[in-house]
């Protein structure tokens, strides 16, 4: 499979934006002023290597953050496990979490076990 995580944490090959070349996956672009990718202008402005390092992660108004943390532990051996855990933490402590949403996705990507394992161990 192949994997190329973005600043949005998301794989690229596994976006749909990036599949119908809305998205030129913005680790491997020289972007501009212009672009107006909100995740790789913010990442790069705070020096970041993924939103989900961010104190202010997930933005709102651009994530799924069911989807995204489900992303990010299928991906949690590129992402790095701590940071995994540093994550799945901080959606914890959101008071707007939907955990059978992040089931049901997790359940898609086949990796629900491990995301049950996880949440198991940390609450």
């Amino acid at each position: 499979m192949n994997t190329q995580i973005a600043y949005c944490g998301v794989n690229c090959f596994a976006c749909s934006d990036y599949i119908n070349k809305i998205c030129p996956s913005c680790k491997h672009t020289q972007w501009t002023e212009e672009d107006i990718c909100m995740p790789v202008k913010c990442c790069k402005e705070k020096g970041i290597d993924f939103c989900a390092f961010c104190n202010n992660f997930p933005c709102d108004d651009i994530y799924d953050i069911e989807k995204t943390v489900v992303d990010i532990v299928f991906y949690r051996e590129k992402v790095g496990i701590e940071e995994t855990k540093e994550i799945l933490h901080s959606y914890l402590r959101r008071q707007d979490r939907q955990l059978d949403r992040l089931y049901a996705y997790a359940k898609k990507l086949h990796c629900e076990k491990i995301i049950r394992t996880y949440l198991e161990v940390l609450v």
